[in-house]
């Protein structure tokens, strides 16, 4: 369920991915979820109950709260602020994110062989 600002907008219930998570035993769908912790659009407790349905169907989930980051620090653009935004956030999470989807990966491997 989405928190009360989408009250008006119940359709956006049928499409959010909270309610369309598959057991994991069914279809592996590891997750990891950045937000910075200055995010107006994305709630913390809407992360975090997203979080909580993901370990529930037995699937893998890492969340990181980036402090001060603000909505789409990880974006690229040409502009000066974007890329400073970038620059101060983006990059050091980025490296977590590699070696997030190099232990996803190693992980298939193994099973693969």
């Amino acid at each position: 369920m989405l928190t009360n600002r989408f009250k008006n907008y119940p359709y956006l219930n049928e499409i959010a991915p909270i309610n369309s998570i598959p057991e994991a035993s069914k279809r592996a769908v590891p997750q990891l979820l950045f937000r910075g912790s200055e995010d107006g659009l994305i709630k913390d407790e809407e992360v975090k109950a997203y979080e909580r349905a993901l370990s529930k169907a037995g699937q893998r989930v890492e969340y990181i709260q980036v402090g001060g980051a603000n909505h789409a620090f990880f974006d690229w653009k040409p502009d000066t602020k974007t890329q400073a935004t970038f620059n101060k956030y983006g990059k050091y999470h980025a490296h977590e994110m590699l070696l997030f989807f190099d232990s996803v990966l190693e992980g298939l491997n193994k099973t693969e062989n």
